[in-house]
C-alpha cells in the first residue's frame, strides 16, 4: 500500500494511489473489450444487384477487414498498456512496501538507540561560563592520559 513515511515523501515514496491505478487498469480493459466486439461487417449491405453494387460490395469487404484488422491491432495495443500499468502498480507497491519496511527499521533502530554521553566532551563544549577562566576540562588527552593506547 502506498503510504507516506513521515508526510515528508522521504524513504523512496512515489506518492501515487494504487488504487487510481487499479482505476486506470479497468478502464483499459473496458476499452480493449468493446475495441475486440466491433465487428466492422459489411456482408448483406442492401446495395442491389447490380455491377456498381457488387463492385461497392467489394470494396466495402475489404474496408471491412481492414478495420477489423486494426480493431483486433487497436485491442491488443490497449490490453498491452493495461499490462504496463498493472506491472507498474505492482511495481510501486513494492517500493512502496520496501521503504515503509526499510523507514520502520531505522526508525526503531534509532528511537531506541541509548544516549551516548561523553560529558568531559558536553563541559567542554558548553562550560557554565567562560569568563571563569577555568576551562581546564577542555585540554586534549595524553598519552599519559590513556589516550592513543588503542584501548
Amino acid at each position: 500500500m502506498n503510504r507516506p513515511t513521515d508526510g515528508a515523501g522521504s524513504g523512496g515514496d512515489l506518492r501515487v494511489d494504487p488504487e487510481e491505478l487499479r482505476a486506470m487498469e479497468r478502464t483499459l480493459d473496458r476499452m480493449a473489450s468493446l475495441l475486440a466486439d466491433l465487428d466492422a461487417d459489411t456482408a448483406g449491405l442492401p446495395l442491389g444487384a447490380s455491377a456498381a453494387a457488387a463492385q461497392l460490395r467489394h470494396h466495402a469487404g475489404i474496408v471491412g477487414e481492414h478495420m477489423n484488422r486494426a480493431l483486433t491491432q487497436m485491442s491488443t495495443g490497449v490490453r498491452g498498456y493495461g499490462d504496463n500499468v498493472r506491472r507498474f502498480r505492482e511495481d510501486v507497491v513494492a517500493t512502496d512496501d520496501d521503504a515503509a519496511a526499510r523507514h520502520d527499521a531505522t526508525r526503531a533502530r534509532t528511537e531506541n538507540a541509548p544516549a551516548v554521553t561523553i560529558p568531559a566532551a558536553e563541559a567542554c563544549a558548553a562550560p557554565a561560563s567562560i569568563t571563569d577562566g577555568d576551562l581546564d576540562q577542555c585540554t586534549v588527552p595524553t598519552p599519559a592520559d590513556g589516550a592513543g593506547s588503542g584501548s
